[in-house]
């Protein structure tokens, strides 16, 4: 008996079968690992990644701390100081930097360059810049700026200009820098010339310059000497009125004697007595 089920035979080979292809993910598994899409004008959403283990901290280094505090509180210290500066000793080159200082006038030329309308210097046909001559205000000098030029205070011009010595010997008492005393006077001199000058050609407000002039020269107000004229006369005129009443006193007092003399003279003739006073009075 023969098996339906068995191929028939034939005379050609059978061909072998083709190699299995590797199987492809399905469309359902690509959508199901594929990202879900976004709509369009937003980013993607991005993958958050698993937390970093944390590191357990470290115990501070208490030593090492306040060392570097300390060591910060020492750099700031420092710079403060550079900042700030010692003051300068004294030196007598700063005398002649005094008197160059003070020693100028209300005024100055410079010599500038032109400008136009636009703000910008003005050049002729071969480029060179155009120049002109101008007055210009000198800024007026002070003690305090003076100072702060050789890094002191004006308190410090002060004690130098005025210190004396105090050990007892021959020079006690007397100035232990008489040519810096003698040019710290000078300075003021200066400004108060640079004050009457400036003043009068109208440079300076007038209000100032009679402030500064009170304190640097000690000038007063004429009001002040109207008042002191004013008591004068009234105290003359009050010794002319007592000196007047006294000689009316003594003439009184001289016609009073008189009659008591001439009373005891010629006792119970008033008449004569009456004319002796009228002769009396007529003498006088």
């Amino acid at each position: 008996m023969t098996d339906k089920n068995a191929p028939k035979k034939t005379g050609k080979k059978p061909t072998p079968k083709p190699a299995a292809k590797k199987a492809t993910p399905s469309r359902t598994a690509a959508r199901k690992t594929a990202p879900k899409s976004t709509p369009k004008g937003k980013p993607a959403p991005a993958r958050k990644s698993a937390p970093a283990k944390k590191a357990a901290p470290k115990k501070p280094d208490t030593a090492k701390a306040a060392q570097s505090a300390a060591q910060s509180v020492t750099d700031m210290v420092g710079e403060a100081k550079r900042a700030v500066g010692r003051p300068a000793k004294y030196s007598d080159d700063f005398i002649p930097q005094m008197i160059a200082y003070f020693n100028i006038e209300t005024e100055r030329i410079e010599e500038v360059a032109v400008k136009g309308k636009d703000g910008l210097p003005v050049t002729d046909k071969e480029g060179n810049v155009l120049m002109e001559k101008v007055v210009v205000k000198n800024k007026f000098p002070t003690l305090e700026r003076f100072a702060a030029r050789i890094g002191v205070t004006r308190e410090t011009l002060h004690d130098w200009a005025t210190a004396v010595h105090r050990d007892d010997g021959p020079l006690k008492g007397s100035l232990i820098r008489p040519e810096f005393s003698y040019t710290y006077a000078r300075a003021k001199d200066l400004q108060a010339a640079l004050l009457q000058e400036g003043g009068l050609d109208g440079l300076y407000e007038s209000r100032i310059v009679q402030f500064a002039l009170k304190n640097l020269s000690g000038w007063k107000d004429q009001t002040e000497q109207t008042v002191v004229a004013d008591i004068t006369t009234t105290d003359a005129t009050a010794l002319d009125d007592i000196y007047e009443e006294g000689i009316r006193n003594s003439a009184e007092a001289k016609q009073q004697v008189l009659k008591r003399k001439l009373a005891g003279i010629i006792p119970g003739q008033a008449g004569a007595t009456g004319q002796a006073v009228h002769d009396a009075d007529d003498e006088e």
